[in-house]
Parts: C-alpha cells; sequence; structure tokens
C-alpha cells in the first residue's frame, strides 16, 4: 500500500516525444516502401517544415533534442554513463590519497559526502552539544570461518494437500525429527553437504562502515547471522545437526569468541546486547503508527528510570533522519491493514534498531524497496555514526549505486559457495580483478563490475590477454584462492594475529558492563509496555473486532435464553450451561490465536534484541485480553444468566461471573501454548479443534461420569472444562438434582459443595501453569538450520517441452489485441490512521500508456507510485 505522502511520484508522458518517435518510425516505413518513392515534393516540404517546428520546440523543452533528431538516443545516454563512471573513478582516487594521508575513515573528501546531507549536519551539532551514551570499542575477528547445510531429499517441498496439513502427517514428521541427527550425520559422511561460507578470515575496525555484496545464495545473510553470534553450535545440536562438522573456525570479539569452534556461552546476553540487527523482513504490529513502534524499541532498551537523558531525543533523530516525521502518526500496515508505504516501512525496520545505541550495526539488504537517492542519504548518516561513536557498520545490498558504494571504507564480496573473492578499501576492488585479466567496461560502474565478477556472468568480462590466470574462466575458488595471495589479505591475516586494543577474556569493564544486563526493565515493566501496546492493538480493532464480538455475544445469548427461558428443569439448567458457557468460551478464546499468530514473528524479532523476557510478553497479551473477556462475561453472560432462570442470589451470580473469566483467561493461555510450538497456522488450527472435541465430549454432558469408561477416567480429571462445569452445576443445583443426571461421580465419588472452591484452585493453577509453558516454549524457540534442496539437472527432453511450451504461449499471445490507456485528473483520498482528516494521496495525475510501450513509474518511497497502478487497475 502506498503511504500518506502527498508527494505524487507519477511520471507524465511527453507528448511531443511520444509523436516524434511514432513520426520517426513512420517515416522509416515510408522509405522502405515504394510509395514513397512517388510522394510529391510538396508532401516532403510539408513533413519537412512540421519537423523543423517541433525540433524548435524542443531545443527550447530538451537539453538532447539533437539525439532525438538522428536518433541517437542511446548513444547520449551512454555517454552520461561513461561521464558518471569517470566521475566516481576521479572519487575513488581521491579517496587513495587520502587514505595515504590518514585513512579513508578520516577521509576530508569523505567527510564532505556526509555532511551533503541536511540531518548529518543536523547530527554533528547534536553529538557536539548533546548527551549521548558513551559506547564500548569492539573488534571483530572472523578466523577460517566455514559453515556447510546438509542437502535435503528431493520432493522436500511438496504441494499442499490434506494430507501433508492433517496432525497425521505432522506426527510423521515429528517422529522423523527424532531420527534427524542419524540422517544428517550420514548425509555429512556422504559429503552431500553444501558450502555457505568458506574460510572467512575478516578484521572488522571500529569506525568503519562494510559493505556485503555477491550474487544469491553466495551467503551475505549466513555472513551476517555469523558475525551477530547466531549460528551458535549449541542451536544446530538441539536440533540434530553436528556443530563441529556443519561450523568451523571462529568469530571473536574483544578475545572472546562469540560463533564458531569454543564459543564463550557465559557472554551470550553481552554479544546479543552489542549488536543491533536489521532482518530482511518487515514484521510489525500494522495498527501500531510509526512513532509508536519506534517509541516502544526504544523504551525496551532505555527504561523510564534510564539516567540517559538522550534516550527521548533519540526516537525523534530516527524519525527525522529516516524521512518518517511526516508519517509518525500513520500505521505501519501489512498485507491486510492500510499503512505507509513498502519502501516506508523498510525504513521503518531501520529505525527500530537504531533508536538504541550499540557498538555493532548489521543490516540485511536495508535498502529493499527505498529509492536511490533515500539510500544515499541512509549511507550518509550510518557513516557519519559509525565514524563518529566509534561504531562498525556491516552493511550488504543488492544493486547498491556508485554514491551509495562510495560511502563505505571496505567491501566484502561473496562468489559462489561463500568464497571471499575480495576484500579490502572500496577504491582497490575494480584494480583488482583488472590484475586478473577481468575487463571493466567503460559504461559500467563499480558496484556492477564487482558483482558480475562474482556471478557466473564474469566470463562475458574475463580476457586472458595479459592477466594472471589461466585462459579457462576462473571460478569462486579460484579468485579467492588468488585474493589470498594479494597484499590485501596478507594486511587481514596480520590484523588477526595482532594484540586486541581491548581484551575482554580477563572480564569485561567499563561501559560494557551495561550490556551485560540481559533486559534493560525488570518483569514488570516489561510486562507493563506489553499490556500497553497489546491493549493500544485490541483498542484499534474495534470497527472490526469489538462490535462483531459484541453482536456475536447478544445473538447467542438471545437464542439461547428464549430456548431455556425460566426453565425449572434440572437438565434444562445442565443444557444451558454446557451450550454457552463451556463451548461458546472455548470458541470465543479459539478465535484470539490468530492475532497471537501473526504478532508471533514480531516477538521473535524482539527477543532476538533482548527487548523483554518470554514470560513479560505472555502476561502482557493475555492482560490485554482482559476487557475482551469481561466483555464475553458481560454480554453473553449476563443475558443467559438472568434468562435461564438461574439463582438470582448475589453470591451464586458471583461464582458464576468468576468461572466464567477464568475459565476464558484458562482456555486462552491453553491456546497460546499452541501458539508457542505450532508451526504453522494449520497445525495450529487442528490443535485447537482436537483440544475444543475433548473438552466437550469429556466435560459431563455428553458423556456423563456415571457411564464414563474406566480407562477414559484420568482424561476425565486432567480436562479444565470438567472442573468448571461441576463448579457451575453444584452452583445451580442441588447434590441430589445432580445424582438423578447421571453426575454422581466419576468413581463412587460424591460431589459436595466444596469441589467448588477446588475447581478455582485448578483453573487458577492450570493457568499459571500454562503461563510458564507457553512462555518456556517461546524462550526455546529453535530456527531450523539451513537445508538445501538437490540441483535438478534438465535433460534435453525437458528443454523440448519447455521450448514448446513457450511457442504455445507465443501463438497465444499473437492473437493479443493491442489498446491504449489513459487517464486525466486521478485523485485519490483515504482516511487518516488516527483523527477523521482526509490525506490526498493522488493529485490530479494524468497520463497515457501507448501499446508496445514500457513506461518506467519512478519517486521516492511514498511519492504513491503503488496507489496509482492500483487505481489505474481498478483495485481501489
Amino acid at each position: 500500500m502506498s503511504s500518506t505522502s502527498e508527494d505524487s511520484g507519477v511520471i507524465q508522458p511527453t507528448p511531443l516525444l511520444e509523436d516524434e518517435f511514432v513520426e520517426n518510425a513512420n517515416l522509416v516505413e515510408a522509405a522502405a516502401s515504394a510509395d514513397t518513392l512517388e510522394k510529391s515534393a510538396a508532401d516532403e516540404e510539408k513533413t519537412s517544415r512540421r519537423r523543423s517546428r517541433k525540433m524548435s520546440l524542443y531545443d527550447k523543452q530538451s537539453k538532447w533534442s539533437s539525439e532525438v533528431q538522428t536518433k541517437r538516443r542511446s548513444v547520449y545516454m551512454e555517454d552520461l554513463l561513461l561521464k558518471r563512471h569517470q566521475t566516481m573513478k576521479n572519487l575513488f582516487l581521491e579517496e587513495d590519497k587520502d587514505e595515504e594521508i590518514g585513512g579513508v575513515q578520516d577521509s576530508p573528501l569523505k567527510a564532505s559526502m556526509e555532511m551533503e546531507s541536511a540531518f548529518v549536519r543536523h547530527l554533528q551539532s547534536y553529538f557536539k552539544d548533546g548527551d549521548v551514551f558513551a559506547m564500548p570499542t569492539v573488534e571483530i575477528r572472523v578466523k577460517n570461518f566455514s559453515f556447510e547445510v546438509p542437502i535435503g531429499p528431493e520432493g522436500m517441498i511438496k504441494i499442499p494437500t490434506v494430507f501433508n496439513y492433517s496432525p497425521i502427517y505432522w506426527c510423521k514428521k515429528g517422529c522423523e525429527k527424532v531420527m534427524r541427527r542419524k540422517n544428517v550425520e550420514a548425509a555429512i559422511r556422504r559429503k552431500e553437504v553444501k558450502s555457505v561460507l568458506s574460510n572467512v578470515n575478516l578484521a572488522l575496525t571500529p569506525g568503519k562502515m562494510y559493505l556485503i555484496i555477491g550474487p544469491t545464495s553466495s551467503g551475505k545473510t549466513s555472513l551476517l547471522n555469523a558475525i551477530a553470534g547466531r549460528l551458535q553450535g549449541s542451536l544446530l545440536e538441539k536440533v540434530g545437526y553436528s556443530p563441529k562438522k556443519l561450523l568451523k573456525g571462529q568469530v571473536i570479539m574483544n578475545n572472546l569468541v562469540c560463533c564458531g569452534d569454543g564459543t564463550d556461552e557465559t557472554h551470550r546476553t553481552l554479544f546479543k546486547n552489542m549488536v543491533a540487527c536489521v532482518r530482511q523482513t518487515d514484521d510489525h504490529a500494522g495498527r501500531l503508527t510509526v512513532g509508536e513502534t519506534l517509541q516502544f524499541s526504544n523504551s525496551c532498551k532505555f527504561p523510564g528510570s534510564s539516567e540517559h537523558s538522550s534516550a527521548p531525543e533519540m526516537v525523534e533523530l530516527a524519525l527525522e533522519g529516516l524521512g518518517l516525521s511526516h508519517v509518525k502518526d500513520t500505521y505501519v500496515g501489512n498485507e491486510q491493514i492500510r499503512g505507509v508505504s513498502g519502501g516506508q516501512r523498510r525504513r521503518v525496520t531501520l529505525g527500530e534498531m537504531t533508536t538504541f545505541t550499540t557498538p555493532l550495526l548489521l543490516g540485511d539488504e536495508i535498502s529493499t524497496g527505498l529509492d536511490t537517492a533515500s539510500t544515499v542519504d541512509i549511507m550518509r548518516i550510518l557513516s557519519f555514526t559509525a565514524r563518529v561513536t566509534n561504531r562498525i557498520a556491516v552493511i550488504s545490498l543488492l544493486q547498491p549505486s556508485p554514491e551509495a558504494v562510495a560511502l563505505f571504507d571496505e567491501i566484502i564480496l561473496l562468489g559462489d559457495g561463500g568464497h571471499v573473492i575480495y576484500t579490502g578499501p572500496t577504491s582497490g576492488a575494480s584494480a583488482h580483478f583488472e590484475e586478473l585479466g577481468f575487463k571493466q567496461p567503460d559504461a559500467m560502474d563499480d558496484a556492477d563490475f564487482l558483482l558480475t565478477v562474482a556471478s557466473a556472468d564474469r566470463e562475458f568480462l574475463y580476457s586472458p590477454e595479459g592477466g594472471l590466470l589461466s585462459d579457462e574462466v576462473p571460478s569462486s575458488e579460484s579468485l579467492c584462492i588468488e585474493f589470498q595471495k594479494s597484499a590485501e589479505h596478507v594486511k587481514i591475516i596480520n590484523k588477526l594475529e595482532s594484540e586486541w586494543m581491548h581484551d575482554w577474556s580477563a572480564g569485561v569493564t567499563g561501559t560494557a558492563e551495561y550490556f551485560n544486563k540481559q533486559y534493560q526493565n525488570s518483569l514488570w515493566a516489561s510486562t507493563l509496555l506489553n499490556f500497553k501496546r497489546a491493549l493500544t492493538l485490541w483498542k484499534r480493532d474495534k470497527p472490526t473486532w469489538i462490535a462483531n464480538q459484541i453482536i456475536r455475544n447478544i445473538n447467542v445469548g438471545l437464542s439461547t435464553g428464549f430456548l431455556f427461558l425460566q426453565s425449572k428443569e434440572p437438565r434444562d439448567f445442565l443444557a444451558a450451561l454446557f451450550q454457552v458457557n463451556m463451548v461458546s468460551i472455548m470458541l470465543c478464546a479459539s478465535s484470539s490465536v490468530n492475532t497471537l499468530l501473526e504478532d508471533r514473528s514480531v516477538f521473535y524479532k524482539h527477543h532476538n534484541s533482548n527487548f523483554y523476557s518470554a514470560l513479560s510478553y505472555v502476561l502482557g497479551q493475555v492482560t490485554a485480553l482482559l476487557p475482551s473477556i469481561l466483555i464475553d462475561a458481560s454480554v453473553l453472560g449476563s443475558l443467559l444468566y438472568w434468562m435461564v432462570g438461574f439463582r438470582a442470589t448475589a453470591e451464586a451470580f458471583i461464582i458464576y461471573f468468576l468461572y466464567f473469566v477464568t475459565f476464558d483467561m484458562l482456555m486462552l493461555q491453553l491456546f497460546n501454548v499452541f501458539v508457542a510450538i505450532a508451526p504453522n497456522k494449520s497445525l495450529l488450527t487442528a490443535a485447537c479443534t482436537v483440544t475444543i472435541f475433548f473438552n466437550t465430549l469429556f466435560c459431563g454432558f455428553i458423556v456423563t461420569p456415571d457411564v464414563l469408561p474406566v480407562y477414559w477416567t484420568w482424561l476425565y480429571w486432567i480436562l479444565p472444562s470438567t472442573w468448571v462445569y461441576r463448579g457451575l452445576a453444584l452452583n445451580e443445583l442441588e447434590e441430589a438434582d445432580l445424582i438423578r443426571n447421571g453426575f454422581a461421580s466419576a468413581s463412587g465419588i460424591h460431589f459436595s459443595k466444596s469441589w467448588i472452591g477446588y475447581g478455582f484452585v485448578y483453573v487458577i493453577g492450570a493457568f499459571l501453569l500454562a503461563t510458564i509453558v507457553a512462555a518456556f516454549c517461546l524462550n526455546l524457540r529453535i530456527e531450523e538450520p539451513q537445508t538445501c534442496a538437490p540441483e535438478i539437472k534438465k535433460n534435453e527432453e525437458d528443454d523440448t517441452e519447455d521450448k514448446e511450451t513457450r511457442d504455445a504461449n507465443n501463438q497465444a499471445l499473437a492473437a493479443f489485441t493491442p489498446v491504449n490507456l489513459s487517464f486525466h485528473d486521478l485523485c485519490y483520498e483515504v482516511k487518516a490512521s488516527k483523527g477523521s482528516e482526509k490525506l490526498r494521496l493522488l493529485k490530479s495525475v494524468s497520463g497515457i500508456f501507448r501499446s508496445g510501450r514500457m513506461c518506467a513509474l519512478m519517486g521516492e518511497s511514498g511519492a504513491g507510485k503503488t496507489t496509482l497502478m492500483d487505481v489505474i487497475a481498478l483495485r481501489k
């Protein structure tokens, strides 16, 4: 969904340029036909005058009209690329001179590039005058690090069917996981593994910003996870993987091993708090605003009683620096909820991890969905903050522009199989590969050149004449070996063997002690934060959820109440208690599991960064649903109680009401346990359905206790519905009435009024147990290690079938009727996330799309590109 920005990023085609190209095409066709030779001189003169008039108008509107006239538009664009490429070359040459004097990070030229951002100039005064939180200085050294994953069997990605989405299938998968260790060890012995990272050596220095680039599946994300200490051997071992055979080498932070062989598990909390990781995915609560999302992360890392007075200002700085100030009161949104644009949502993900200070910032493809100008501006900010605060910033980008690349101090280039084929200063990367025989085209910038060399397309750039390699196109492994012979790699090895600036092996001291605390807030403070957050989300669901909930409760209460209206029969009382107070309560509780499941990915992100504990999250979630539970009890419970004609005493009604509330909370927390352990929505729904089925069947109404088989007795005593139903029945009926309706005992035990209290004790105890189990399961959530599917080799028959399919598709497309599409004065308004004002996303947009032409729709993130396409496609 597009953002609420009022600027429109629509490119309106120039009618004159359109007509000129059509006219040129017509002239070419006329020159090729015999009829053109027979045209009169008058027509040619008329055409010439018309053309000259238009070209004179072009001279007033365009700087490249002469190239259009001679059909040299591509030549002109190539000249622009050459000039731009030469400009970047000169920039890197200047950096070389600066590096000889004081290093890239202190380069005056790099500092001047940073100062092109107005926000960086504001930050400069802030760091000079403000109260900035002092961070410890860390060094990261990666020594001979390798990471492999087992190759999965063929057909591991199945088409969804009734069977493989059923509980039976997941039970089968559970049994297979028990044997996972043997299967993986056998795969490793057969060498059925794929290298994700291979013999990586890096030395990351404080105050520098590093760029990780490489083709798809080259190990960029895995390298970032290794630097963050998230490829620990203990996690691999818990799911049956042998860390000694899949994970080799070390990642060391100030002489403490945070990943790999000999990982220091005693400092795991320190490693997690030292790192701020920006993931590829944008996981957010859709109905929280941009400002609330950033404020929540800041509150989790900087408690309200914190001594750091700069903490509140960091949220405003993050909003301003990321260009989100004008949408801070807009919902973040998701696929179902309208909010900010995709590019702005990506900036929210980055801002969430920059509202607190850490010595190490890792960003995984943070430019996804952002325009080039926004990406460069963000890189300026990150470069400046890394240099000023002595922070290490490691960022991976997909297709970085030359301006963005120039802001990085060093490049880490990964090839196939996780081989590091170059790491060193940005300015020396292209020269290194040119010495090996790769020729950089004049119109190709350095970033594209390096990505091409790292990919399978390197053969198009390789020229063995004058190079250091053989006539064959070198592989990534060969390029890695050649880099290990270079001077840059020698510098890295020397750095790895040098002394540490700060050695924490003897103990962590100074400002680093602040990061030794696992959670900055206490348990109750974290619970309060999660309660406020969940309550805000619940209140903002009122148009779609709360109103429907009240209407549903009224309908069920009235229908059941009229069915058993003022009945005096004990059997009717038991039926009414069963139909509404048992079945309806469980169904109401199960309706909340989808919301809890959607929020689980957000919890995982926060938990990985030690925002709060799993127990505080579970407590905050369930207490925030108390208003929903009270609505059920007040509306549904009260209607049923007085219409059926239960005991009209205050004591009986209070007991009834308390049973309703506590049982609803218990079932909600029980389903929360399933949310914590269920791998997907299908299995979660199946688990909830089975639970409701057994609680309904054995609660004491359908199968009464006096006829219950002996081998099902244990189930009668452990299900929470039996205790609640028994307590409600004892609250309304006498013991003799219960005995006459088969409610005497399960195994010769007669129930008295004292069992009402026992029921409360059981429900409260089961609720506390479910809370602890849910928090325990969330805390021990393990991400499955990577597996790689085997490569599928195509034979000649497959190629023939593909060719036949393409030919058939081409024949179908041949019958396509070309059309032209035009639109005039398009406007689109939406209601603001908060308040009643209207926001205009499109302002009088007009344009025309002609058949056979490809039009580029460009603009900054939040300009309205997605909104315009949705409106044109009649989706809005």
